[in-house]
């Protein structure tokens, strides 16, 4: 029995993509830590939305309430008293549980997310691991709350969603250009504090370009913006490197160098490890054109273009921070690679297009996802006919 939810957008929600349908291994990756539950673990533990909501008010010390969501979710927008982990993605959610789930022993647990799938298999993942007394989830997610009681002083603040609209108001309507009445707000900018919670289609990360919610005044002060997991590198990382002189592109090499130096070995830290080498490179390449007379700054291509979806040609109208660019090197047939690609002699570069995999699979494979397109348009439609249940 499939669960459509209907929602309303004024302009098209999914520009530049059309309906595919593709085989996973899972609907949301929780990295592989989820995947070998079997799906009649699943479909326990459901409360309709009345019942979720009877058993926040009625939650005591022993209830633990989770948010099932990432940091950039739970920023604008929540149910009061849950527990939001600082996940960027709901592959470490597994890893942040294994930590934490000596709190969940002997406790009430009830979680929620946006539409219910990543609590199915996060609950059955605590009811055999941690020894919770019991575990429930909002069946249909904040989706289906948000359509019963809206903003009711239990859901605070905005519903993230993950297309062109970025979040959806308690009545449900698009609302991601225009902040709440800071009474009901729970967003904050992330640099002052004020009341704010719209994430602007620019404001990422230069480092990992996870968004960053910035008040339009902050915002206009900051050259580079940083995620909470790179605040750090606020003196040493930027995008743009043709903006600073030889001295101080001396002491970001320097810095990177002791940053690079203080990382223990292990392979939980070799992301971070890979990117403040490739950013050193970035610098000492920089410098070098800078000493050969270079007029070409090794920094400036990747300042130009969207700093969402990466093209040079974008008006504004991507997707933010869902990734247009990948959209479009798919459409083209060729992998888009980073402006600001760093080669193995650490001459920054623009690497070449990577033509798109062939071979004598393709046909089958398209072939195969034409047909489950077809299969999800049929149901869809059946369901639509049979309308709202």
């Amino acid at each position: 029995e499939f669960d459509f939810k209907r929602s309303t957008a004024e302009s098209p929600p999914f520009p530049d993509a059309g309906v595919f349908v593709r085989l996973v291994d899972e609907l949301i990756s929780s990295g592989g830590s989820f995947k070998s539950i079997p799906a009649e673990q699943t479909g326990q533990g459901y409360l309709t939305p009345r019942e979720f909501k009877a058993a926040l008010q009625a939650r005591g010390e022993d209830t633990v309430v989770l948010d099932v969501r990432n940091r950039r979710e739970c920023m604008i927008g929540r149910f009061e008293g849950s527990i939001a982990p600082p996940t960027t993605n709901f592959a470490q959610y597994p890893r942040w549980l294994e930590s934490n789930k000596e709190m969940l022993k002997d406790k009430k647990v009830i979680m929620y997310c946006t539409g219910g799938i990543r609590c199915e298999k996060t609950a059955a993942w605590i009811r055999t691991h941690t020894g919770a007394a019991s575990v429930g989830h909002l069946q249909g997610g904040i989706h289906r709350y948000l359509e019963e009681f809206g903003v009711d002083g239990v859901w605070k603040g905005k519903n993230f969603v993950f297309d062109q609209r970025q979040s959806v108001d308690g009545s449900g309507r698009p609302d991601a250009a225009t902040s709440l009445d800071p009474a009901l707000s729970v967003g904050r900018c992330e640099e002052c504090g004020c009341a704010h919670d719209v994430f602007g289609p620019g404001n990422v990360c230069c480092v990992c370009r996870e968004p960053v919610l910035i008040c339009d005044r902050c915002r206009s002060e900051l050259l580079d913006l940083h995620c909470a997991d790179h605040r750090d590198l606020r003196h040493c990382y930027f995008t743009d490197l043709s903006r600073y002189s030889p001295q101080e592109l001396d002491r970001q090499a320097s810095d990177l160098t002791a940053l690079i130096g203080q990382i223990v070995d292990g392979k939980e830290f070799k992301n971070r490890r890979r990117t403040l080498r490739t950013q050193l490179l970035r610098v000492e390449a920089e410098l070098r054109a800078r000493q050969a007379g270079s007029a070409d700054a090794a920094g400036t291509p990747a300042a130009s273009g969207c700093r969402s979806c990466g093209l040079a040609d974008c008006t504004g109208g991507c997707w933010g921070f869902f990734g247009r660019g990948r959209l479009k090197g798919a459409a083209a047939g060729t992998k888009p690679t980073p402006a600001d690609a760093v080669g193995a002699d650490g001459v920054a570069r623009q690497a070449a297009p990577t033509p798109a995999s062939a071979g004598d699979g393709r046909k089958s494979r398209r072939e195969r996802q034409e047909r489950q397109a077809r299969l999800a348009l049929q149901v869809y439609e059946e369901a639509s006919l049979r309308g709202p249940p």
